[in-house]
């Protein structure tokens, strides 16, 4: 009987030792020890992709964020379920005022936008890519071009001797429609120039971009406002390079 009892012990001990076994996740270049099973808070990183000054960005009633055009916050703690943002101009009546449903476990890029007299944002989900292995980096294209929004693009970068990357026929919120072009590529590290164009034009170019190594990478188109004509404003496309870690 005693054996048996010994025995048992000793099994219940062993199953509280799986329960309890962790492992290791990154976030944010903090690397944090998780237990299995343990959920974690949404978090939202927040950008403004507006050439109309700095935003700020209240997140349940809380400021926890100014942004402005090229600058993106870091990951910001949400909640799970609804959580109300805003966003005001300094000490100015609100622009913009939603109420999206965030899910446990999950990052997700916020962007401001105006199209007309009327702000709107987009949530994007993102799935960084967690096995990245030495010299390879993560990069994905998102379209906000408000003031070229009328014609597609062609998206290329280039690495001399190492990679090239190629996205054809981008579209103004096409990650709306198309939710693989939320997803992040893998592609080499370097050091990559960035080329827009089309079947009719070359609209323009960015040179020196970096890449490191295991990096994650948002690639997003925007043009100047109030480009005067408006059709030039295919011209001016400038692809703000985001990284996510």
């Amino acid at each position: 009987m005693k054996n048996i009892l010994n025995r048992t012990y000793i099994f219940c001990f062993v199953l509280l030792l799986i329960g309890c076994t962790k492992h290791t996740t990154s976030y944010d270049d903090i690397t944090t020890t998780i237990p299995t099973g343990v959920t974690t808070q949404p978090s939202i990183k927040f950008f403004n992709v507006m050439d109309y000054g700095a935003t700020n960005v209240f997140l349940n009633s809380k400021q926890v964020s100014s942004v402005a055009k090229f600058y993106a916050s870091n990951y910001i703690a949400a909640k799970e379920g609804i959580n109300n943002i805003q966003i005001a101009f300094p000490n100015k009546n609100t622009l913009l005022n939603v109420n999206p449903i965030l899910a446990l476990n999950t990052k997700y890029s916020c962007f401001f936008y105006k199209v007309g007299y009327d702000w709107k944002y987009s949530l994007v989900k993102d799935d960084l890519p967690t096995n990245l292995t030495s010299g390879a980096a993560a990069l994905r294209v998102l379209d906000f071009r408000t003031e070229a929004y009328y014609n597609y693009i062609n998206v290329r970068l280039v690495s001399p001797g190492s990679d090239i990357f190629d996205q054809k026929n981008r579209n103004f919120l096409d990650h709306n429609t198309y939710d693989s072009y939320t997803q992040f590529k893998t592609i080499g590290s370097g050091t990559y120039n960035v080329f827009m164009y089309n079947d009719t034009i070359t609209s323009s170019y960015r040179k020196g971009v970096s890449i490191d190594s295991k990096g994650i990478y948002s690639v997003v188109l925007t043009t100047p406002i109030n480009i005067i004509p408006y059709t030039d404003a295919i011209f001016y496309i400038f692809p703000d390079v985001v990284k996510h870690n």
